[in-house]
């Protein structure tokens, strides 16, 4: 019988810490936006507890919410255990460093010992002393929650509301501390002090600091994170908001007309609807079922997010602050797997609370933006501010240039903020410097920001624990539920992301025990083929059908999605499926449709393997040493067929490019390079309009992508037509040969380009004086790299002679 008490008791606290935000008719206004919005207002789940709370029985049948919240409470032990190794590193006192360690390894064991009891659902203590205190804190809850719900439905001052909330607090800290100090000093330390007898610094690390939260702090913030994502709570509020939704439609219904005008304006604008970056685990639960691995994106949020180094906190003070100018853009740097994306959506979710308007660009939901519809956005009326987050920036420059040029132009007394992210700023962000928007915008003294900050242990310990009990209730939400097994050992350079240390939290949740020698990635990758052999009813790995499925999703990852028409067109390009029958073309089509079809509001869309990290493991595994002619045809297809494909053609490099970068194993670097140099040859093939649509989207100045952007711009070169555009193209020639180290080279493509301006300039002075200028000023910097100094002076003077006219 004792098996929920204390998770019971998280739960109240929970709930009562959800009641205390905004009056209730506010809240459900805000959730019904919330509805119309696809979740960007939806400030409901925060307030939901109480309602959850009324009804308790019968929801939490196979113990997965008690379970997660039970690990709240460990993980937040653990948390303050940190903190308190922290502190008592330096002590001098060898004595008192002893009592801190002994401390610390007697708790740490218990909790490893209740992390395993409670991921197998099994509450039970040994102790008599141990169920007594349960029982205590359980008896000693209900009159303060009931308190606290009271205060709730009908108090609107927030003070009452908080007494009630720190009643409850008192309650489970001391049903907490009881269970450390049974652990810790045996059955004979009761005390009437809360924190006698236990190491000085324990007490103050545990309460927490005006800078730094407490346990109390800590665990409500994991807690109600869980009770927020849980799917069986998420049923039941559904059906408790539809009832309230009709109450407040009939109390004030100009609000709710006022909420659904303000989105419906603001989606007419963009041209689609307003995104958030997030996805609800609920709603997708039948596409999950069929790709669990699905759950490692950002956009679910299913596991608790970890700001380390307080990047997060140091965004949202840049964001807010009144000293920033009004527009103001920073770029945000992580490698692969190190949570940008997440860092965003967090951001943008905490300031949508504070009135904040915004939206979260990734390259598959810009295709519907209309002119003129960003500047809009960041002009809407009665907001806080305006957050617009471009992911993968160094793919979508052109975008990135529209924004900061928006920005900088807009006439609004509240904030706009550009967040960009990246893998790297190598080469590309340098070039963009003389953008006026860039310029002006991206300024100030932190225009860059590294999000690089890898997990130490502990934190690495923490969040495998969460991880594992985070995707167990997500499975459990979407009938998953399997018996977890142990986690593989998070040692190594590559496990301090996180996203491989969630990957190895996944596999444990889903039972499936380490396998020596293989890497994460590599069992994630075995987890994704069994996906499909699900699908398909295939039994063994090495089936054409499982091969042609890999093949076929390996190319619309390159690709970045396609339409259903997109995805049959490479199938049929794939040299691999040439002589097979239409039946084995459509088994595919209908495969990839369970697995990664998307309704994009026309028509069915393919989505590519995410996360990114698995999308480019998986597509260079396909691209391997029996690749015969994959990426070839996959590129040709591409630009054969552009309507078909939603992204521009570049994608397929900017996926190989990605591929090549730290996090990858050397197999997968190796075939990503391999895949790049075989799409040179394919290059000199393209006829101009081709060629010249591979050079507008292709990734700027990425080191591995030299070689093909000097192909390409070889091939422009050869396909002009008329002189002003040759006269171009062989400036961009000479850029690629010396990037390439050919420094002599580039000097003649430089001077035949420097003629024709020569030439152009003659007859139009006003058009052409300054591309003559800066293509003086090029080959000035090749003259002197070639050694040619006083060459390279000569011409310099021409060209600042030129500018000195213009001016």
């Amino acid at each position: 019988m004792s098996r929920n008490l204390i998770p019971l008791a998280t739960l109240a606290v929970s709930a009562a810490l959800t009641a205390t935000g905004n009056p209730l008719a506010g809240a459900v206004a805000g959730g019904l936006a919330g509805n119309l919005a696809t979740d960007l207002f939806k400030f409901l789940h925060r307030r939901v507890g109480e309602r959850f709370f009324d009804g308790w029985s019968g929801v939490d049948e196979n113990h997965h919410v008690t379970r997660a919240l039970r690990l709240a409470q460990i993980n937040a032990l653990r948390a303050v255990l940190t903190d308190f190794t922290a502190a008592t590193a330096g002590d001098p006192d060898i004595a008192r460093q002893h009592e801190a360690r002994r401390f610390t390894e007697v708790l740490t064991d218990f909790l490893d010992r209740e992390t395993k009891a409670a991921q197998a659902g099994a509450f039970t203590a040994d102790e008599d002393r141990a169920q007594a205190i349960r029982y205590e804190v359980l008896q000693a809850l209900p009159d303060a929650f009931d308190q606290g719900l009271a205060a709730r439905r009908t108090a609107q001052d927030r003070p009452a509301i908080l007494d009630s909330l720190k009643q409850v607090q008192t309650v489970v800290e001391a049903g907490v501390l009881a269970e450390i100090r049974l652990q810790t000093l045996g059955p004979d330390g009761a005390t009437h002090d809360r924190f006698a007898g236990f190491p000085p610094m324990f007490g103050a690390c545990f309460a927490g600091t005006d800078d730094r939260d407490g346990w109390f702090g800590l665990f409500v913030r994991d807690a109600a994170a869980k009770i927020k994502d849980d799917g069986e709570f998420e049923r039941i509020w559904n059906a408790e908001q539809v009832a309230l939704v009709k109450a407040i439609v009939q109390a004030d219904t100009e609000v709710l007309q006022e909420i659904a005008a303000r989105v419906q304006r603001i989606e007419t604008i963009l041209g689609a609807p307003l995104r958030s970056g997030v996805t609800p685990v609920a709603r997708n639960a039948a596409s999950i079922r069929n790709r669990p691995t699905d759950l490692l994106v950002a956009r679910y949020r299913v596991i608790p997010y970890i700001d380390r180094g307080g990047v997060l906190q140091e965004a949202l003070a840049w964001a807010r602050s009144p000293e920033t100018p009004l527009p103001q853009g920073r770029l945000y740097v992580a490698p692969g797997g190190f949570g940008k994306t997440r860092f965003a959506i967090e951001m943008l979710r905490t300031l949508v609370d504070e009135h904040w308007t915004g939206t979260f660009l990734s390259p598959n939901n810009t295709a519907n933006l209309g002119p003129g519809a960003l500047a809009s956005v960041m002009a809407e009326p009665g907001v806080t501010g305006c957050l617009i987050i471009v992911d993968y920036a160094e793919s979508q420059i052109a975008l990135l240039q529209q924004l900061a040029a928006a920005a900088a132009a807009a006439e609004t007394a509240t904030p706009i903020r550009i967040l960009a992210l990246a893998r790297s700023a190598e080469g590309w962000w340098q070039g963009l410097q003389t953008h006026e928007g860039i310029a002006t915008v991206f300024v100030g003294p932190d225009p860059i920001a590294l999000i690089d900050r890898p997990l130490d242990a502990a934190e690495r310990t923490l969040f495998l624990d969460t991880a594992i009990a985070a995707f167990q209730n997500a499975f459990a939400a979407v009938g998953l539920t399997t018996p977890p097994a142990a986690p593989l050992p998070i040692i190594g350079r590559d496990d301090d992301r996180p996203l491989t240390v969630a990957m190895a939290a996944f596999l444990a949740a889903r039972g499936n025990a380490p396998t020596p020698g293989l890497s994460v990635f590599e069992r994630i990758f075995i987890e994704e083929r069994n996906n499909w052999k699900r699908v398909l009813h295939a039994q063994r790995d090495n089936e054409p059908a499982v091969d042609s499925l890999h093949r076929a999703a390996a190319q619309i990852t390159l690709v970045q999605g396609a339409t259903r028409a997109g995805a049959a067109a490479l199938i049929d390009a794939d040299p691999h499926h040439r002589g097979y029958d239409a039946a084995a073309r459509d088994q595919s089509l209908a495969s990839l449709e369970i697995l990664f079809g998307a309704d994009n509001g026309e028509s069915l869309f393919l989505r590519p393997i995410e996360p990114d990290l698995l999308g480019e493991h998986v597509a260079m595994a396909a691209l391997g040493p029996k690749n015969n002619g994959l990426i070839e045809a996959t590129l040709t297809t591409a630009l054969s067929e552009p309507s078909l494909f939603p992204q521009a053609v570049a994608a397929i490099f900017t996926v190989l490019t990605r591929a090549t970068y730290d996090g990858h194993d050397a197999r997968t670097v190796a075939t990503a390079k391999a895949a790049i140099d075989r799409t040179c040859p394919v290059i000199s093939g393209l006829d101009g309009a081709q060629v010249r649509r591979v050079e507008a989207s292709l990734p700027r100045f990425a080191v591995p992508l030299t070689r093909l952007a000097l192909a390409v711009a070889h091939r422009v070169v050869d396909t002009c037509e008329n002189e002003p555009e040759l006269a171009r193209a062989l400036s961009n020639l000479a850029v690629c040969l010396s990037e390439t180290g050919d420094r002599s080279g580039a000097l003649t493509p430089a001077r035949r380009a420097a003629e024709i301006y020569q030439a152009l300039a003659q007859d139009n002075p006003a058009a052409f004086l300054p591309s003559l200028a800066g293509s003086l000023g090029n080959l000035a910097y090749f003259l002197n790299e070639t050694g040619d100094q006083s060459g390279a002076a000569a011409v310099a003077q021409r060209a600042a002679e030129i500018r000195e006219k213009l001016v």
